[in-house]
């Protein structure tokens, strides 16, 4: 019968060295599959730093889309007196930091290589 897998020190994955050396301290074999198929020194991330920042980029201008949009409107119920004027100073306000995140976001993309 297989022993369960003990997970690997996070202090391991610094080199293949010591993963394996951690590896084989623990009681794993190293090169061998774990239950989901995964093997302690062939750790690879899903995603990059880059994607990621690009994926929080994205999501970030549609969420300035739909706050510019809420700030339209509550412009325009300002004007036609349905709303007050601190209402409308809390909407600009998010849509600033809202603003103000995008840029920061775009920035870091840009300087990952």
């Amino acid at each position: 019968m297989k022993e369960p897998f003990q997970p690997v020190p996070k202090h391991c994955w610094q080199s293949p060295e010591l993963a394996q050396s951690c590896a084989t301290a623990s009681g794993f074999p190293w090169n061998q599959e774990d239950a989901a198929g995964a093997k302690p020194g062939c750790y690879t991330p899903a995603m990059t730093l880059k994607s990621a920042a690009l994926f929080a980029l994205v999501g970030m201008i549609l969420l300035t889309v739909v706050l510019a949009l809420g700030f339209i409107r509550d412009i325009s119920a300002f004007t036609s007196g349905a709303i007050a004027a601190n209402a409308m100073l809390v909407s600009l306000i998010h849509l600033l930091a809202s603003l103000s995140v995008t840029v920061f976001l775009y920035v870091f993309h840009k300087a990952q290589s």
